[in-house]
């Protein structure tokens, strides 16, 4: 999935993940529906945060999920993502720095991860 390129739409979550994560296919469909694709297609996933893997949250984004690139992990209520589409910013950047990825601002529930195989 490397080479191919990115077609996501620029700008909105799914794009940032794949400019940041090249690993991760296209055609996933939403953010909500990439952990159920991607473990269909033999990728690792799980509740743990690592860097350099993908978190999903599959209940924020006004019902289409949301996804992020995850730079740093302190433990699994504290880490730091690089996203697009954060409150409205189209551009990928660390908007958050450190905070819980399980708080209920964003989106409540469990966050996954999919990891580089």
């Amino acid at each position: 999935y490397i080479n191919e390129t990115n077609t996501y739409p620029v700008g909105q979550c799914t794009w940032g993940v794949k400019t940041l994560a090249p690993w991760i296919p296209n055609y996933l469909g939403n953010a909500k529906e990439w952990t159920n694709g991607a473990k269909n297609l033999g990728f690792r996933t799980g509740t743990t945060p690592e860097v350099g893997a993908i978190a999903v949250w599959p209940y924020d984004g006004g019902g289409y999920g949301h996804v992020a690139y995850v730079t740093a992990v302190e433990s699994s209520t504290r880490i730091q993502v690089k996203e697009a589409n954060y409150a409205g910013n189209q551009s990928i950047a660390n908007y958050r720095n450190w905070f819980n990825p399980t708080a209920s601002w964003c989106g409540g529930g469990t966050v996954f991860y999919i990891y580089p195989n």
